[in-house]
């Protein structure tokens, strides 16, 4: 084929092959950035409803315990106390090791119920997307490493990276942060009483 004849085909054939590959390339990035969305609504939208599902949980375990006279499952213990009504609706009490939270249960006579972290969340399945829950102070009251609990693990950079109790702060969101050196979303949603669920998933789960 002659030099000129070499020209031409390259002028003929080059143009549409770069337009195809172009328009590969873009097609793959809008792709990729509908797989994005698709996660970050996926994940606030999975938050909210474990959140809804957790203040009816709240909601019932205090008429629950305000009932009772004797403790039954999931109470490990129901004590009579004075100014219960007034305490934080749900503290970490963990002692030698042992997950435990203490929940204001108000009624006649106020009460605090005694139960174990797995009572409020459903903790039993591990994987990448890790749930936990905390409070305004920045301490774990539930996560899926119950020794995190027991410690009475602060997660303050956390609280930080989200800023949840800040005035007129969202109740609702999705974030990407770094944990660890790698991109996570952290889906949040707060829970009444001064509580924050959380739920952490690695970004390459996502896109």
């Amino acid at each position: 084929m002659s030099s000129l004849g070499l020209r031409l085909a390259v002028a003929l054939v080059l143009p549409p092959v770069l337009v195809a590959a172009a328009l590969v390339i873009a097609a793959a990035h809008l792709v990729r950035e509908d797989k994005e969305l698709y996660g970050y609504d996926f994940a606030t939208q999975t938050v909210d409803l474990l959140a809804r599902n957790l203040e009816t949980k709240l909601a019932s375990l205090r008429r629950q315990g305000a009932r009772a006279s004797a403790p039954r499952a999931p109470f490990l213990s129901l004590d009579e106390r004075p100014g219960a009504a007034d305490a934080p609706m749900v503290t970490n009490v963990s002692r030698a090791g042992t997950p435990l939270l203490a929940v204001s249960l108000p009624g006649a006579p106020p009460r605090i119920g005694t139960l174990a972290p797995s009572a409020l969340l459903d903790l039993s399945r591990a994987g990448p997307s890790r749930l936990q829950l905390i409070n305004e102070r920045g301490t774990l009251l539930a996560h899926t490493d119950p020794k995190a609990v027991a410690a009475r693990t602060k997660v303050n950079r956390l609280l930080k990276q989200l800023d949840l109790f800040r005035d007129n702060g969202p109740r609702l969101g999705t974030k990407e942060v770094r944990l660890g050196g790698q991109p996570t979303l952290l889906a949040f949603a707060r829970v009444k009483g001064g509580l924050a669920l959380i739920q952490s998933i690695p970004k390459t789960e996502v896109s």
